[in-house]
């Protein structure tokens, strides 16, 4: 009603989209679909299997001391005590509650993970983007204040973060705004190298017995994430908004 009362004067509000928070949200789930990790069902796998049992979260405290709230931070949680969740799910259940894993999909499919050598590097490569890119930006527009005035350039530095970090900043130069949304981030002569593309510290460190053709699937899905995420969100980003 007040747009079109403003359209009357040759006026209208500005319009700024949808929700930013779930274009965001959605960039980053459209990259974690993107390739067979299942990182969301393992996130609920485990979630669910400690949260619906007082038992099983006492068994766990037993090998751990450490569990309190932070299995709803799963993948956080995971990349510190990855030895610790082995210990629980693949030889203790095993050997005392084998009850408890027979014809249960929620224990098959964590046991599949955790007996995988590349999930941990995977994990952690998830929680750098979380960490590294989107954290700051979902953590601030959250707030209870008037942030609309400093939106745009939020948005900007975000899509630009996410471009430099599978991108030769060469191509992406200085640009910014509604140029930003022009850079064709598909152009294979413009992607960083294994070396360079950004998957964090600790997932870095990849482990000495992971086989080259694990290795190379993992960076090739990493592009495809990166990928994913950057196509998601450039559609939905209204960089070029004008009054």
């Amino acid at each position: 009603m007040i747009n079109d009362a403003m359209k009357k004067v040759n006026a209208e509000l500005l319009n700024v989209g949808t929700c930013n928070l779930h274009v965001i949200h959605n960039g980053f789930k459209a990259g974690t679909t993107e390739t067979n990790w299942h990182v969301e069902n393992f996130c609920m796998n485990i979630w669910s299997w400690f949260q619906k049992s007082p038992a099983r979260q006492e068994d766990f405290e037993n090998i751990t001391d450490e569990l309190n709230d932070a299995i709803e931070k799963t993948i956080l949680y995971f990349s510190k005590q990855c030895h610790m969740f082995r210990e629980y799910f693949l030889v203790y259940l095993p050997s005392k509650q084998q009850k408890q894993i027979q014809s249960n999909s929620h224990y098959d499919n964590i046991k599949e993970v955790l007996m995988s050598n590349i999930s941990k590097i995977r994990l952690n490569s998830i929680l750098f983007l979380c960490q590294s890119i989107f954290d700051r930006f979902l953590t601030w527009f959250q707030k209870e204040r008037p942030l609309v005035h400093l939106l745009y350039n939020a948005l900007c530095d975000l899509y630009r973060t996410v471009l430099l970090s599978f991108l030769s900043p060469e191509h992406v130069r200085s640009t910014y705004g509604g140029a930003l949304l022009d850079i064709d981030f598909k152009l294979a002569e413009k992607q960083l190298t294994t070396k360079k593309l950004q998957i964090g510290e600790e997932s870095r460190r990849l482990p000495v017995d992971v086989p080259a053709s694990d290795r190379a699937t993992f960076f090739h899905d990493v592009k495809l994430i990166y990928h994913a995420i950057a196509d998601n969100v450039k559609k939905h980003l209204l960089l070029k908004n004008t009054f």
